[in-house]
Protein backbone atom coordinates (compact mmCIF):
# COMPACT_ATOMS: atom_id res chain seq x y z
CA UNK A 1 0.00 0.00 0.00
CA UNK A 2 1.25 3.49 -0.79
CA UNK A 3 1.91 5.71 2.24
CA UNK A 4 -0.67 8.30 3.22
CA UNK A 5 0.29 11.74 1.93
CA UNK A 6 -0.79 15.09 3.26
CA UNK A 7 -2.44 17.46 0.81
CA UNK A 8 0.98 19.21 0.60
CA UNK A 9 2.66 15.90 -0.38
CA UNK A 10 4.49 15.26 2.91
CA UNK A 11 4.49 11.81 4.51
CA UNK A 12 5.84 12.99 7.90
CA UNK A 13 3.53 13.80 10.82
CA UNK A 14 3.91 14.53 14.52
CA UNK A 15 1.78 12.72 17.07
CA UNK A 16 1.85 12.03 20.77
CA UNK A 17 2.56 8.43 21.71
CA UNK A 18 1.91 6.87 25.10
CA UNK A 19 4.26 3.96 25.75
CA UNK A 20 3.71 1.44 28.51
CA UNK A 21 6.86 -0.45 29.39
CA UNK A 22 8.59 -2.47 32.05
CA UNK A 23 12.01 -1.27 33.10
CA UNK A 24 14.48 -2.29 35.77
CA UNK A 25 15.37 0.48 38.21
CA UNK A 26 18.08 1.10 40.78
CA UNK A 27 18.35 3.27 43.87
CA UNK A 28 22.14 3.17 43.92
CA UNK A 29 22.49 6.97 43.63
CA UNK A 30 19.85 7.60 46.30
CA UNK A 31 17.28 8.42 43.60
CA UNK A 32 15.11 6.09 41.57
CA UNK A 33 16.77 5.71 38.14
CA UNK A 34 16.03 3.39 35.23
CA UNK A 35 18.79 1.04 34.11
CA UNK A 36 19.59 1.73 30.43
CA UNK A 37 18.89 -1.14 28.07
CA UNK A 38 16.34 -2.87 30.31
CA UNK A 39 13.21 -1.36 28.77
CA UNK A 40 10.58 -3.79 27.50
CA UNK A 41 7.72 -2.13 25.64
CA UNK A 42 4.37 -3.64 26.52
CA UNK A 43 2.17 -1.42 24.35
CA UNK A 44 2.10 1.91 22.58
CA UNK A 45 -0.79 4.07 21.50
CA UNK A 46 -0.80 7.13 19.26
CA UNK A 47 -2.95 10.18 19.82
CA UNK A 48 -5.89 10.68 17.49
CA UNK A 49 -4.34 13.80 15.94
CA UNK A 50 -1.56 13.70 13.37
CA UNK A 51 -0.05 17.05 12.35
CA UNK A 52 1.86 17.40 9.08
CA UNK A 53 5.41 18.61 9.84
CA UNK A 54 5.48 20.65 6.63
CA UNK A 55 2.15 22.51 6.46
CA UNK A 56 0.59 21.77 9.92
CA UNK A 57 -2.57 20.24 8.41
CA UNK A 58 -4.28 17.96 10.94
CA UNK A 59 -5.61 14.47 10.32
CA UNK A 60 -7.35 11.89 12.48
CA UNK A 61 -6.18 8.93 10.41
CA UNK A 62 -2.95 8.51 8.44
CA UNK A 63 -2.97 4.71 8.12
CA UNK A 64 -6.07 3.90 6.06
CA UNK A 65 -4.97 5.95 3.04
CA UNK A 66 -8.58 6.99 2.41
CA UNK A 67 -7.63 10.64 2.30
CA UNK A 68 -7.65 11.05 6.06
CA UNK A 69 -10.29 13.09 7.73
CA UNK A 70 -9.56 16.50 9.16
CA UNK A 71 -10.79 16.29 12.73
CA UNK A 72 -13.02 18.81 14.41
CA UNK A 73 -12.51 19.99 17.96
CA UNK A 74 -14.84 21.30 20.61
CA UNK A 75 -14.36 25.03 20.91
CA UNK A 76 -15.86 27.75 23.00
CA UNK A 77 -17.62 30.55 21.13
CA UNK A 78 -14.44 32.62 21.73
CA UNK A 79 -12.39 30.02 19.79
CA UNK A 80 -10.54 28.54 22.78
CA UNK A 81 -10.15 24.74 23.03
CA UNK A 82 -9.16 24.47 26.71
CA UNK A 83 -11.58 24.14 29.61
CA UNK A 84 -11.32 23.58 33.32
CA UNK A 85 -13.28 20.58 34.56
CA UNK A 86 -13.48 18.16 37.47
CA UNK A 87 -11.94 14.71 37.70
CA UNK A 88 -11.85 12.02 40.36
CA UNK A 89 -8.28 10.74 40.78
CA UNK A 90 -6.89 8.00 42.98
CA UNK A 91 -3.38 8.80 44.19
CA UNK A 92 -0.76 6.30 45.19
CA UNK A 93 0.85 7.58 48.37
CA UNK A 94 3.52 6.63 50.88
CA UNK A 95 2.51 6.40 54.53
CA UNK A 96 4.67 6.07 57.62
CA UNK A 97 4.38 3.31 60.22
CA UNK A 98 1.58 5.27 61.97
CA UNK A 99 -0.44 5.12 58.70
CA UNK A 100 -0.23 8.87 58.21
CA UNK A 101 0.50 10.51 54.89
CA UNK A 102 4.20 10.92 54.07
CA UNK A 103 4.26 11.85 50.37
CA UNK A 104 2.42 11.58 47.09
CA UNK A 105 3.73 9.05 44.55
CA UNK A 106 1.41 10.01 41.70
CA UNK A 107 -1.95 9.35 40.15
CA UNK A 108 -2.63 5.64 40.08
CA UNK A 109 -5.99 5.86 38.36
CA UNK A 110 -8.19 8.65 37.06
CA UNK A 111 -11.80 8.74 35.94
CA UNK A 112 -13.07 10.62 32.90
CA UNK A 113 -13.26 14.42 33.41
CA UNK A 114 -16.73 15.88 33.87
CA UNK A 115 -18.41 19.30 33.81
CA UNK A 116 -19.34 21.95 34.47
CA UNK A 117 -16.67 22.93 31.88
CA UNK A 118 -15.34 26.50 32.07
CA UNK A 119 -13.48 28.12 29.18
CA UNK A 120 -9.98 29.07 30.36
CA UNK A 121 -10.02 32.16 28.13
CA UNK A 122 -13.41 33.85 28.50
CA UNK A 123 -15.03 32.01 31.44
CA UNK A 124 -18.08 30.72 29.54
CA UNK A 125 -19.53 27.57 31.14
CA UNK A 126 -20.94 24.41 29.58
CA UNK A 127 -22.52 21.39 31.27
CA UNK A 128 -21.21 19.06 28.57
CA UNK A 129 -18.63 19.53 25.83
CA UNK A 130 -21.02 17.75 23.46
CA UNK A 131 -23.12 20.93 23.68
CA UNK A 132 -20.41 22.65 21.62
CA UNK A 133 -20.09 22.41 17.86
CA UNK A 134 -17.18 20.61 16.23
CA UNK A 135 -15.17 23.29 14.51
CA UNK A 136 -12.29 22.52 12.17
CA UNK A 137 -8.81 23.18 13.42
CA UNK A 138 -6.72 25.84 11.70
CA UNK A 139 -3.44 24.68 10.21
CA UNK A 140 -1.48 27.14 12.39
CA UNK A 141 -2.73 25.40 15.54
CA UNK A 142 -1.09 22.28 16.81
CA UNK A 143 -3.17 20.31 19.33
CA UNK A 144 -0.14 18.13 20.11
CA UNK A 145 1.79 20.97 21.78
Amino acid sequence: MDPFKCKCGSIEFTAKMVVTSNVRVTTESGNLESIPGTEEIISNEYSDVFVCVKCKACYSDVESNDGGSTPGYKRCACGNMKFSASQVCYHDIIVNSDNTFDRDVGIGEAERPYGTYTCTKCGATYEDLDDLDDLPINKEESPNE
